[in-house]
């Protein structure tokens, strides 16, 4: 599991549809999960990490047939 850094415009949009006025929990300790910084980064990260997960703008999504939406 990818995780954007906070203050990134993705992981605030992600967390204001998620959590709404509530904050977000902190993030879990466990070897499968990473703070990433940017979307470039994390579609990297995605497309070289099978079964990976993470938030990513739509933008980064189009034509890369493998990641899904």
């Amino acid at each position: 599991v990818y995780d954007k850094e906070p203050g990134r415009g993705t992981r605030e949009v992600l967390d204001k549809y998620v959590y709404g006025d509530e904050k977000a929990p902190p993030p879990p300790d466990s070897d499968n999960f990473a703070i990433v910084g940017g979307n470039l980064e994390t579609r990297n990260k995605l497309e070289s990490t099978p079964g990976a997960v993470g938030p990513l703008s739509t933008g980064f999504v189009e034509g890369r047939n493998k990641l899904a939406v």
